[in-house]
């Protein structure tokens, strides 16, 4: 099972929460209300490698990850609003990646035309993934199947990728497209791959 927002968070609601989709600038804010010192991308990654290891993911861990030593007033407004958009991503991040439409996408920034601030979410939001992964259900590495422990090296080096403000032109930016892409398809393959949706495969 999956664990219940409302567990956390009094008075949520599931279902006024579905049609309330939160985006990078929603959490960035929600984040920095709270004076935490994850970042948006890094705090999605952790969620999703937790997924994916475990295969489930208790949002209190997930939240106490992301907020550190900090210690939250649930009488603050601002605290609780922000808890609410944490909710929010949390439950939209288990669907997408249970979405038999492959509708699962990284969080990252909307501007794809800051190139080097987009890499540096990219490489936060690995990191997060790593991180989140070595949380969730403990795993030996040579039992992992051997496209996982692939693709988990590939996000180790994604992690070291820098760029220069020389580079930012055009065939970068595709290059860059196509690196989200390819870790987008490549989470998709790993939650598949340790836990497997009923009925046919969606990445054959």
């Amino acid at each position: 099972m999956i664990g219940d927002v409302g567990g956390v968070l009094p008075g949520w609601n599931r279902n006024d929460s579905m049609n309330n989709k939160v985006d990078f600038i929603d959490i960035e804010d929600a984040l920095r209300r709270v004076d935490s010192s994850a970042e948006a991308s890094e705090s999605h990654g952790i969620l999703c490698g937790m997924l994916c290891s475990a295969g489930r993911a208790e949002l209190k861990v997930w939240i106490e990850q992301v907020m550190g030593e900090n210690e939250l007033d649930m009488s603050d407004v601002l605290a609780r609003e922000s808890l609410e958009q944490l909710g929010q991503l949390y439950e939209d991040t288990v669907g997408q990646l249970n979405d038999p439409e492959m509708g699962f996408q990284l969080l990252l920034p909307e501007d794809k035309e800051n190139l080097r601030y987009n890499v540096q979410a990219l490489s936060e939001w690995c990191e997060g993934f790593l991180l989140g992964f070595s949380m969730g259900a403990p795993h030996a590495e040579d039992s992992l199947p051997d496209e996982v422990r692939e693709l988990l090296t590939d996000f180790v080096e994604i992690t070291k990728v820098e760029t220069g403000e020389e580079s930012e032109d055009e065939q970068d930016l595709e290059s860059f497209v196509e690196v989200i892409e390819y870790v987008r398809m490549g989470v998709l393959l790993i939650q598949e791959l340790l836990h497997p949706l009923r009925g046919p495969s969606t990445l054959q």
